[in-house]
């Protein structure tokens, strides 16, 4: 993936099939491994949507995958295709995603508009901070109900077996 290749982050070269053939104990292990929970240093906020609808973090139906990017960033323009690609595959597996940018909303339109993804504005920056996020791109998990999120490091390929893992119960973040 993009990203792997461009962040210079270390995602483990296994792949999905690779995770099904090795059956659930492995596929856990491997998740709780590059989906690790993180202290908030805040609380999770809303967020202005496309539409300028608020988005209550704290109040979603179901988990969603939290994508921040820069809209000046080479690798988050990049990976922004590699998620467009899937993300049907994560919304009809129960996950929902949003990217997520402190940029003003006519630049996040026009580039967020090229590969279709919902998004939202962090305009306040105090979900950045609350989550302590700091480069781009870089990806969250947001659960229903709990105060808390999940930093996601794995490769774009494996998203759709996390949504189905957690649509499935055999993966539930601690």
């Amino acid at each position: 993936d993009s990203m792997r290749a461009q962040t210079g982050r270390h995602y483990r070269a296994t792949t999905v099939q690779q995770l099904r053939d090795s059956g659930i104990a492995r596929l856990r292990e491997h998740l709780h491994a590059d989906v690790s929970p993180i202290q908030l240093a805040g609380p999770l906020t809303n967020l202005a949507s496309e539409s300028g609808k608020q988005i209550a973090l704290n109040e979603l139906s179901r988990a969603a995958l939290v994508s921040f990017w820069s809209p000046g960033c080479a690798p988050s323009i990049s990976d922004l295709s590699d998620l467009a690609g899937i993300q049907p595959e994560l919304e009809a597996r129960g996950l929902s995603m949003f990217v997520v940018s402190r940029g003003g909303r006519g630049r996040v339109a026009r580039d967020t508009a090229l590969t279709r993804l919902p998004f939202a504005v962090d305009a306040t920056g105090s979900l950045h901070r609350a989550l302590r996020q700091w480069m781009t791109p870089e990806r969250f998990l947001i659960v229903p109900g709990r105060d808390a999120a999940w930093r996601v490091d794995l490769a774009n390929s494996e998203l759709p077996l996390l949504a189905a893992a957690i649509t499935a119960g055999i993966f539930t973040p601690l």
